[in-house]
């Protein structure tokens, strides 16, 4: 039983766990208390603009994902008016099979989809915007600017 008392670290409260020997508060130095603190400070200045940054860059690749979607949708209507458009022209019939009110209705919905596109493009600009105001705020604070994305998705993937 002894020897288990002695192996259990928890017992052994002559060394703190972290290495440090801890002195009392009323032993330490000023100079050196402010020097912690200011660090501190630092680090938490740091953090609070990283958290910052991150949470920007994620509305801003959330916005970017949404305009290609909008640009994918509109990219596939008009992909499929295109081809019933070919197939219209090749009808025997100088009407062709497209009702005129039909075709309005596919113009419109096509429309709509490009001013989905604009509009998610004016709210990727927007953030755009912000982004570069928070690049010159860290830049001005003396800090790291990170690179806009953690990914370079312009060059092709070595599969």
């Amino acid at each position: 039983m002894a020897l288990l008392a002695s192996c259990n670290p928890s017992r052994n409260t002559s060394a703190p766990s972290d290495g440090t020997n801890r002195e009392s508060g009323f032993d330490l130095r000023a100079d050196s208390i402010a020097e912690e603190r200011a660090h501190y400070l630092h680090q938490e200045k740091k953090q609070k603009f990283e958290l910052d940054w991150l949470k920007l860059r994620t509305r801003v690749v959330q916005a970017q994902f949404v305009t290609n979607q909008a640009r994918l949708a509109e990219n596939t209507l008009a992909q499929e008016m295109a081809r019933y458009g070919s197939l219209d022209r090749r009808f025997p019939d100088a009407q062709g099979f497209i009702d005129p009110i039909q075709r309005k209705g596919w113009d419109t919905r096509l429309l709509q989809r490009r001013q989905e596109v604009s509009q998610a493009e004016a709210r990727e600009r927007l953030l755009a915007r912000e982004m570069r105001e928070l690049r010159a705020l860290l830049a001005k604070e003396g800090f790291p600017i990170p690179d806009q994305s953690a990914f370079d998705l312009s060059a092709p993937s070595n599969r």
